[in-house]
């Protein structure tokens, strides 16, 4: 998994600037790594709202992004490492792939 953040960083052009934070300390790794694991997860539910927008138009996935928003327990968790919130973001990025009927 290591590898596989590092190459995404060095796409992105953000490696230095991230191993540089991560030379600072425990909880610098620990806050860079949440906010990694959030942002896969949100691509994968923009995936996934995106397929639901093809299927059954912008109102409805607008509506999707507002009811998950406002729930309490999907914003926390998507930042934690637990091995639910970890299988969540191949899992959504799968379901958008389905409603496109892949």
């Amino acid at each position: 998994l290591g590898r596989f953040i590092e190459t995404i960083l060095t796409f992105f052009g953000m490696r230095k600037a991230i191993f540089a934070v991560l030379a600072r300390g425990s909880i610098a790794r620990q806050i860079v790594a949440r906010l990694l694991l959030t942002v896969f997860w949100l691509f994968g539910f923009e995936r996934l709202v995106q397929s639901v927008q093809r299927q059954y138009g912008l109102r409805c996935g607008s509506w999707l992004r507002l009811l998950t928003a406002c729930q309490f327990h999907v914003p926390f968790y998507a930042s934690r490492f637990l091995p639910n919130t970890i299988a969540l973001v191949p899992c959504l990025y799968a379901y958008g792939l389905a409603f496109d009927g892949y």
